[in-house]
């Protein structure tokens, strides 16, 4: 079915951590979006679809990318191009952080998000190689999820499905280590009230690990 590449979060808890936050975020206006998208919008939706984008893209350009910047500065790694060309570090990112453009910031973040979408990739010990087939199993494992959660009239939104699925991938697709599961869903969802059935969540995932 072919792979993707994903960033070795598991190698920089920092980077993990802000990865959880952007995914977050991102999904946050996206879904706002999409109900813009589906139904005339209120001014409190566009209001609240404005504010999500702002606070998504000022944690991607000022700590996101800075974070990401601040770890590959110091190693300086080799830099391949998309469009052909291996570049040093210093030679696309080396100016300081502050002086970088959107562009170039948006190119840090491409670097370990979006395979699709980069400019520039890292060196190849620095992704896993993804097999889709762990996508399909993830998807599988949200409609298991979904009975879970309907069975206790607990609410589960297309957000929440969105950063389980990313949740179950990473970590499949890793080292299946439970304590880090743990701790990636209650970083995704701290001071969310529904903790205790996120616990039952990750029961869950453990069983179907184990089928």
């Amino acid at each position: 079915m072919g792979v993707t590449e994903m960033f070795k979060f598991e190698n920089y808890p920092m980077l993990r951590n802000h990865h959880l936050e952007h995914e977050k975020l991102g999904n946050r206006f996206s879904n706002l979006g999409y109900k813009i998208e589906q139904m005339p919008p209120t001014e409190k939706l566009k209001k609240e679809y404005d504010e999500a984008l702002v606070k998504s893209n000022k944690f991607d350009f000022e700590i996101y990318a800075r974070a990401i910047y601040d770890v590959f500065s110091k190693i300086k790694p080799i830099l391949t191009s998309s469009q052909g060309g291996i570049f040093k570090w210093d030679e696309i990112f080396g100016k300081p952080f502050n002086e970088l453009n959107i562009t170039e910031k948006t190119q840090l973040i491409c670097m370990i998000e979006e395979e699709g979408a980069r400019r520039y990739s890292l060196p190849k010990e620095y992704y896993n190689d993804i097999e889709w087939t762990h996508v399909v199993r993830a998807q599988a494992l949200i409609k298991e999820i979904k009975k879970l959660f309907n069975k206790n009239k607990v609410a589960f939104s297309k957000e929440d499905e969105t950063m389980l699925v990313s949740i179950i991938i990473k970590n499949d697709c890793h080292s299946k280590n439970i304590n880090q599961i743990l701790a990636d869903i209650n970083k995704a969802f701290e001071n969310d009230n529904r903790r205790e059935t996120f616990i039952k969540l990750v029961q869950l995932y453990v069983n179907y690990l184990r089928r």
